[in-house]
């Protein structure tokens, strides 16, 4: 917690350590070391992850000897002129009533949200694929108010796109999950699942086997196959049991009231709550993630183009990565999201 407010500070007129140069990792370097390191806080590694992502294994453990690049954050400018400096990337195709319809949820900050630069991080990310993929079309961005009514929109294939999801772990799903209806596309974001629990009552966490007997918490309609899945049955044989109120807000007054061990969330949307609520000084977020997930775009089968649709987006990511564009919208992205919680 200290050091993601030593990152904001620092934002305010401090310039960072050197950036923009390789690194050759050494034993006991992890993200969050190599932060510290370059830019005075801990709480920037997902600008070193990101900018690294074939190098860096799911568990986010870094190789000795792995030659790193360590980008320089988007700015060193206070953090309002920061927000107010920034701006989306141009979107041409970007067309009212075109033919092509991307769904997105609108209270999904920080990966989708009206209002949010350039719609929100996953937004930013497809919308940039699609203005590069092969033989680009013009689309339309339509906002579900909510998860539920995002899930009943695309359910119907009234949407060509809907971003962004977790994609479901098929072995767990069956016929009956997200693998029977839709086509999910190759990773447009990568978020670590962490764990928050209360500063007076720190929860340690290392290993699964340190979760045996917890409650955690996770908002109703959020994927937990990653708590539950074949190779890892925390709930069934793990001994974790979950609580699921309908807000993610609820869950962090559940852990104030002492009724659950942690709050089981994705750290982006888990930090942004914390703060929104007022809760930065009481609430913080053990160092070590849970799991790593992907943020998917999905595509309903039933689509009549939708083999043809799930190729053009994963060439417009395949695009944006090898030209840069990718690690660009992450960084201002990063730094939009940072300036929310100060």
């Amino acid at each position: 917690m200290r050091a993601l407010i030593a990152v904001l500070c620092l934002w305010g007129g401090m310039a960072a350590a050197e950036c923009d140069v390789t690194h050759r990792v050494h034993a006991g370097d992890t993200l969050r070391t190599l932060a510290e390191q370059y830019y005075e806080g801990d709480g920037n590694w997902q600008a070193i992850y990101y900018a690294n992502l074939p190098k860096i294994g799911a568990d986010q453990t870094l190789a000795e000897g792995t030659e790193l690049f360590i980008p320089c954050l988007a700015a060193e400018k206070t953090v309002l002129k920061q927000v107010e400096g920034l701006e989306a990337r141009p979107t041409p195709l970007h067309q009212a009533g075109a033919g092509v319809t991307v769904l997105a949820m609108a209270d999904n900050a920080p990966y989708s949200a009206e209002g949010w630069l350039g719609g929100g991080m996953v937004t930013e990310l497809v919308t940039a694929a699609l203005e590069n993929a092969p033989k680009p079309e013009p689309y339309d961005l339509a906002w579900a108010p909510d998860r539920d009514s995002w899930r009943a929109q695309l359910s119907m294939a009234q949407a060509d796109f809907g971003l962004a999801g977790f994609r479901p772990d098929c072995q767990s799903a069956g016929a009956e999950g997200g693998c029977a209806a839709y086509h999910w596309s190759d990773p447009v974001l990568d978020v670590a699942m962490v764990l928050f629990s209360r500063v007076d009552a720190p929860l340690e966490y290392e290993t699964d086997e340190d979760l045996e007997g917890r409650i955690l918490c996770r908002p109703k309609g959020l994927p937990i196959t990653d708590l539950e899945r074949p190779e890892r049955p925390l709930m069934s044989a793990g001994g974790v049991r979950l609580v699921q109120p309908r807000l993610l807000s609820d869950c962090l007054e559940l852990l104030m009231m002492a009724q659950v061990d942690a709050v089981s969330v994705d750290e982006f949307s888990g930090w942004l709550a914390v703060y929104r609520g007022g809760f930065e000084d009481r609430i913080g977020a053990v160092a070590t993630p849970t799991s790593s997930e992907s943020l998917r775009v999905a595509i309903p089968k039933q689509h009549w183009r939708a083999t043809a649709q799930l190729y053009r987006v994963n060439a417009g990511l395949e695009k944006i990565h090898a030209s840069g564009e990718y690690e660009a919208i992450l960084q201002s992205q990063l730094a939009f999201f940072w300036a929310q919680l100060n």
